[in-house]
C-alpha cells in the first residue's frame, strides 16, 4: 500500500468493534490499542450494535465509571448478569445464521468468565476476532509507551515511539490533525478510505455499521476475510 513504509494505525479498544475496525488493522504493520485515553461515555468502547427481528440493538456493558477516567482503569459492573445476557442475545438473533456454529462458540468462551477490566474484556474478543481472520499485525497497548502529549502530538508521538513512517488515521480525526505537523516530522498522514460492504443479512433491509460479529455470522471467517482484503 504504501511501499516499504511502516505503517501505524490507532484505535481505543472498543466492544465488538464493527468492520472498518479491522479493515483499519489490516491495513497497518502495527496498531496501538489506545488504552490510556479517557473513557467516553457515548462512545463504542463499551456497547455495540447487532441485529435482530425488529432491527438493530444495542449490547451494553455495565461499567462503573466515575469523573474522568483512563480506559484502562475502567471496571465492569458485575453486579448485572450482562454477560449471560449478551451471550444470550447473540445465540437468539444469529442462531439461524448460515455461520452460527463456526463463529458463537470461540465467543461463548471469552462470555463465560469473569471480566473485571473492561480493556482486558475488549481487547481479548478484538484478539479472537483477528486471529479468526488470520490478521497478523503487530499490537501495542499505548499504556506501555509512557506517552505525554494529546490528540496530534500524542499520536506523532507514539508514531516516532514505533519508528512509523506512515499514521494511516479514520477520518474522524481530520478535524485536529494538520498534514504539515506530521510532514515536518517524518510522518505521512493518510486517511483510512472505507466503503461498506454489503453483504446477505437476516431480517429485512440491509443495516450497516454494526459489529462485524454480524457479518461473520452471516457470511463465515472465510468470506468476511476475503470480503475486507479486498477493500
Amino acid at each position: 500500500m504504501f511501499d516499504l513504509d511502516k505503517i501505524v494505525a490507532a484505535h481505543q479498544p472498543n466492544y465488538l468493534p464493527w468492520i472498518g475496525y479491522f479493515h483499519k488493522i489490516l491495513k497497518s504493520d502495527v496498531f496501538i490499542i489506545l488504552d490510556h485515553v479517557q473513557f467516553s461515555r457515548r462512545g463504542f468502547i463499551n456497547r455495540n450494535r447487532v441485529k435482530g427481528p425488529k432491527g438493530a440493538v444495542w449490547l451494553t456493558v455495565p461499567v462503573r465509571v466515575h469523573g474522568t477516567m483512563r480506559i484502562m482503569d475502567v471496571h465492569i459492573d458485575n453486579t448485572k448478569k450482562w454477560n449471560k445476557k449478551h451471550a444470550d442475545t447473540l445465540k437468539a438473533f444469529y442462531a439461524k445464521a448460515p455461520y452460527f456454529e463456526e463463529v458463537y462458540p470461540i465467543l461463548r468462551e471469552v462470555y463465560e468468565l469473569r471480566w473485571e477490566s473492561l480493556a482486558e474484556f475488549n481487547i481479548e474478543i478484538i484478539m479472537r476476532i483477528v486471529n479468526m481472520l488470520d490478521i497478523n499485525r503487530k499490537f501495542i497497548r499505548s499504556s506501555t509507551l509512557e506517552l505525554q502529549g494529546k490528540k496530534m502530538d500524542m499520536i506523532i508521538e507514539l508514531c516516532k515511539k514505533v519508528g512509523a513512517t506512515v499514521y494511516f488515521s479514520g477520518k474522524g480525526a481530520m478535524r485536529y490533525q494538520d498534514p504539515k505537523v506530521f510532514e515536518k516530522n517524518g510522518i505521512k498522514l493518510v486517511y483510512q478510505e472505507f466503503e461498506h460492504p454489503v453483504y446477505p443479512q437476516r431480517f429485512g433491509d440491509f443495516v450497516p455499521n454494526l459489529s462485524i460479529l454480524d457479518m461473520l455470522f452471516n457470511v463465515g471467517i472465510k468470506n468476511t476475510r476475503e470480503i475486507l482484503k479486498n477493500l
